[in-house]
């Protein structure tokens, strides 16, 4: 997802991190890290005309945390659509107490309920729609890895830098449009503890640094965005849960 950028006098700051979820997918190999963000658009508008004089706005404050994206994905009737075909139309809406969560393994954001169970990823299929929606999504383009393994216990570690990775949000409303687009190159350490009856425990740690893009209400501004975060969570073995083993 690309924003086309406006000349503005704008400043953005936002800051971001997450914390781990135990929740896991369909892929019993994944752990959901669960998202908490904080985040402030700050932009002015110049160049508008009152009587010939040229005048200047009010700055738009515009700030944001997971609770304010979920009110953002739950006041857009394309969301209300995309969630009641995803779930078989049991959800509407996304219920109190729940919380979106990351899935770097397959780049996936995930709605999940208060009770640690996922509900739905924020982009798939709309068959009412006809159309892929992206209302959340993330992943990177490269990556590059060390990594150590111990073939007896299958524990082992690896650290990967992750270019190019994104984290992006868009409620599909036309008019007063919200999208947040941050792109950075991200820090992933992975831990795989021992195996033992065919599970063993998995540790994630994120770090993201790079720059953001809000467009709020038909207006752009662009600037620093952080993430951090770590998850942790029994997984299964049939598959090795380290990218590049």
């Amino acid at each position: 997802m690309k924003l086309t950028k406006i000349m503005l006098c704008a400043a953005v700051a936002g800051a971001m991190t997450l914390v781990a979820s135990a929740a896991t997918t369909n892929n019993n190999y994944v752990v959901l890290e669960k998202l908490t963000i904080t985040g402030q658009a700050v932009v002015n508008q110049t160049g508008q005309s009152n009587n010939g004089k040229e005048t200047k706005n009010t700055p738009t404050k515009f700030k944001y945390t997971v609770k304010d994206i979920i009110s953002l994905l739950n006041a857009s009737p394309a969301f209300k659509t995309y969630l009641a075909y995803q779930t078989s139309s049991n959800y509407t809406q996304i219920p109190s107490g729940a919380y979106l969560a990351v899935d770097v393994y397959d780049s996936y954001v995930w709605v999940v309920l208060k009770n640690g169970t996922p509900l739905c990823p924020l982009e798939g299929y709309d068959a009412v729609e006809g159309n892929y929606r992206y209302f959340g999504e993330t992943g990177w383009d490269n990556m590059s890895a060390k990594y150590s393994y111990n073939n007896s216990t299958r524990s082992g570690s690896e650290q990967d830098a992750l270019s190019e990775f994104y984290l992006n949000f868009d409620d599909y409303v036309a008019l007063s449009a919200t999208t947040i687009n941050a792109t950075a190159t991200a820090g992933l350490k992975q831990s795989a503890g021992k195996a033992s009856s065919g599970t063993q425990k998995l540790t994630q740690k994120l770090k993201f640094q790079g720059t953001g893009d809000v467009h709020f209400q038909g207006v752009y501004g662009s600037g620093a965005m952080k993430a951090s975060g770590s998850g942790s969570g029994t997984v299964a073995t049939t598959y090795f849960p380290l990218y590049n083993w």
